[in-house]
């Protein structure tokens, strides 16, 4: 059987054959296989990075979009507002659409993880940067904040 990636035969595999199998004395059906290791390269493995010693501060934002917004969208619109820190993650942790919110619209509510890797976050910083993410979501996606 052969083994490919992204569409190009990198190596094969299959039982190694009785016979040969006895003559080592291997109990058992036994499998084996041949990899180009040159075809696999290493950005496609995941990579470490250094774990910071400084702690992250979560921020949530709930805020009423179009039914036509998409996650994905509010979502590069946040990364879009460069942080003088690390944005570690931006999580959907609620969707609501019903009372208090107008037809057509919905309620999105995401998390924020956000870690400088070199000091801790201050919140005249953090409130700074979120202000300029409010704004973004406001005139890119004419986004409400949420009471």
């Amino acid at each position: 059987m052969a083994i490919y990636r992204q569409g190009q035969k990198i190596g094969t595999l299959g039982a190694l054959h009785p016979a040969i199998a006895a003559q080592w004395d291997l109990i058992g059906p036994i499998f084996v296989f041949e990899l180009n290791l040159e075809a696999l390269t290493l950005a496609t493995l995941p990579r470490f990075a250094t774990l910071s010693k400084y702690p992250a501060i979560r921020r949530d934002l709930a805020f009423i979009v179009a039914e036509s917004v998409s996650y994905d969208r509010v979502k590069s619109t946040i990364r879009s507002r460069k942080a003088p820190f690390e944005v570690v993650d931006i999580r959907l942790f609620d969707v609501y659409q019903g009372q208090g919110v107008a037809p057509g619209h919905k309620s999105l509510a995401v998390a924020l993880m956000l870690q400088h890797s070199e000091r801790t976050l201050v919140d005249e910083e953090v409130n700074d940067w979120m202000a300029k993410v409010v704004q973004a979501l406001s005139t890119d996606l004419a986004a409400e904040l949420r009471n």
